[in-house]
């Protein structure tokens, strides 16, 4: 996930500048040295270090993920993600359900903070008893209620 996640946010200093905010020590000799020429000794937040991205898992609630054995898999999957993502510090991580009755129905929003309390009221919201995924339409309600 650090490859395909790449940090977004800027925290890191880095860089020959001018002015700046942190003076780069290594830089300072040399600049005492020219007669006080070489005046690129300042470091400024330039490096990207912290990620900031949305990230949104789906996970199908119908009852053919239990009868062909895959509910156990997405549970431990959606814990594995979920974890991850957090360890990561990928910023905003929501889950959401979709193929029963009440087709999409969101489990964790994406504001809220992922803690260990989140992982068992998530895994007992996922009964994977719905009827249908394809009649219920899950990917247009899923666009219909992100707003695109």
């Amino acid at each position: 996930l650090r490859l395909i996640l790449e940090p977004t946010l800027a925290s890191r200093m880095a860089g020959d500048f001018k002015t700046g905010k942190r003076i780069n020590m290594k830089k300072v000799i040399g600049y005492i040295a020219s007669h006080f020429r070489k005046d690129k000794i300042w470091m400024r937040r330039s490096r990207p270090d912290k990620r900031r991205y949305q990230v949104l898992l789906a996970v199908d609630d119908s009852r053919s993920m239990a009868e062909n054995g895959c509910a156990g898999v997405a549970l431990e999957a959606l814990a594995m993600l979920t974890t991850s993502m957090s360890r990561l510090e990928v910023g905003q991580v929501g889950v959401l359900k979709f193929g029963g009755p009440d087709g999409v129905m969101p489990l964790h929003a994406l504001g809220a903070p992922l803690d260990g309390s989140a992982g068992p009221r998530l895994a007992a919201s996922l009964r994977f008893q719905g009827d249908s995924t394809i009649a219920d339409a899950p990917v247009t309600q899923l666009l219909s209620g992100l707003g695109h």
